[in-house]
């Protein structure tokens, strides 16, 4: 009964440190849990959830409290994991410097990342370092150049032919009040040998004088416009523009035009 008695207190005691030492370590658990900063799951939420800005901006002041180069290994799997390929790189690199110490293990896994994560970048790269658009040869503009030329040169004559012909038609208004004039002239001539004045006759006569020599002088200026203008489009060979104007001028002495070439 006595060695029976002698053993129950020293298994009791065994149980008792147990329990001390199961009781010690959950409390040093739960105070491992009660220190965790609640940045961190802030942070995680943020680059799950698509917002990877807040998630970098809380793993970066976390880092500059503890110096802890985890916090950048977290900021290059937040970029990762939001399809930021080129940030990625970037502190995974970095935490591989702040991490001389890594295990291989660890440091193959971040090798890991930093592979795959150029691969991700390379077609980025490719584009930015594409060559650049050769432009056309001088040759095609040198041939719309030679179209311009071309049409303004059709204009030119068209231009010219247009003139010409108003000119042949003011002409021959000239020639026609020309005759007229004469015709009223001999008339009045007469009527006065007979003693007799017509002043609708002396009238219309001075009227089919001015038109006369406007028709000769606005005329005459026309076709010589058309001629230069001719003359102008079938010696075109660039762009430059030309520019003809005719302006009928009146004077006591007659009717005529003035002709101005603007090159």
């Amino acid at each position: 009964m006595s060695a029976k008695g002698e053993r129950t207190p020293s298994r009791a005691r065994n149980y008792s440190k147990l329990a001390v030492i199961v009781t010690a370590l959950l409390a040093s658990r739960a105070a491992g849990a009660e220190e965790r900063d609640p940045r961190e799951s802030e942070a995680k939420r943020a680059c799950l959830g698509g917002k990877p800005d807040r998630g970098i901006e809380l793993l970066a002041a976390l880092f500059a409290e503890t110096n802890d180069p985890t916090y950048i290994y977290n900021q290059g799997r937040c970029f990762e994991q939001n399809g930021k390929a080129n940030e990625a790189l970037t502190r995974f690199r970095e935490y591989l410097r702040k991490s001389p110490n890594l295990g291989p293990e660890d440091r193959a896994q971040v090798q890991a990342h930093i592979t795959e994560m150029e691969r991700q970048a390379t077609p980025a790269r490719a584009v930015v370092g594409a060559p650049p658009v050769v432009a056309a040869p001088p040759a095609t503009a040198t041939t719309s150049s030679e179209n311009d030329a071309e049409g303004t040169s059709r204009d030119l004559r068209v231009a010219a032919i247009v003139a010409a012909s108003v000119g042949v038609v003011l002409v021959a208004s000239g020639i026609y009040f020309g005759a007229r004039t004469g015709s009223l002239s001999d008339e009045v001539t007469a009527d006065a040998r007979k003693g007799l004045f017509s002043q609708s006759k002396y009238d219309e006569g001075q009227r089919d004088q001015l038109l006369q020599w406007v028709g000769y002088g606005v005329g005459a200026a026309a076709v010589v416009s058309g001629g230069v203008l001719y003359l102008l489009g079938a010696k075109r060979a660039s762009t430059e523009a030309h520019t003809v104007s005719a302006m009928p001028t009146l004077g006591p002495g007659g009717a005529g035009a003035s002709l101005r070439v603007t090159f």
